[in-house]
């Protein structure tokens, strides 16, 4: 595809296999490593992507651990910058540690887990988003709808799934959340006129 990697490696052990590796990416772009979901409309992009960690091989079962950075690109037609994740993966089980980024004007951070060790994966998933700016999240999600919110808003959820197609991942969706709307205002709406109206 369009990416290209460095990738150094130093072995401490053949057998089992034990060793460190560090890479590097202008860009890594998301079509080369899965199918593409053909909701994004602009492609996705990682930017001078970084990483480093450990890969080996205990009781028959490959076991990784490392980190990755991004310094900017888009994922899911959003822009980002400061992108940094820790994994770990033993055997069909992958662990995201720690994942945080710069979006839409504020942050997001979270953690979770894929699990493959069934016919049909299953994930959990905790995120935290602080500050994003509610005009551009809503241009984001609904891109018809008015243009009546402004502010900012902080969002915590607690999600679970499982499937292997984005399609059977959102029928499984189930969690729960809460939000917090910050210096939010109401435009073009009469709010006085439109409660009268009802009377």
């Amino acid at each position: 595809g369009k990416s290209q990697m460095r990738l150094a490696a130093q072995a401490e052990r053949l057998v089992p296999v034990s060793l460190t590796y560090r890479l590097a990416a202008p860009e890594l772009w998301l079509a080369d490593l899965r199918e593409a979901r053909g909701t994004s409309k602009t492609p996705e992009v990682l930017r001078q992507v970084t990483g480093e960690g450990r890969a080996w091989m205990e009781k028959g079962l490959f076991s990784s651990r490392g980190r990755i950075s991004s310094a900017r690109g888009t994922i899911n037609d959003v822009n980002y910058t400061d992108l940094q994740a820790a994994f770990s993966m033993a055997g069909q089980v992958v662990n995201i540690d720690s994942f945080a980024l710069k979006a839409l004007k504020g942050s997001l951070q979270g953690r979770g887990q894929y699990d493959m060790r069934e016919s049909t994966p299953r994930f959990t998933a905790t995120t935290q988003v602080r500050d994003w700016d509610l005009a551009e999240l809503l241009r984001w999600a609904a891109p018809a709808a008015p243009r009546h919110l402004r502010g900012g808003i902080n969002l915590d959820l607690n999600l679970a799934g499982s499937g292997n197609r984005w399609e059977e991942i959102q029928r499984s969706l189930s969690g729960q959340g809460q939000a917090e709307i910050m210096r939010g205002a109401l435009l073009d709406i009469n709010v006085a006129e439109s409660t009268l109206a009802g009377l």
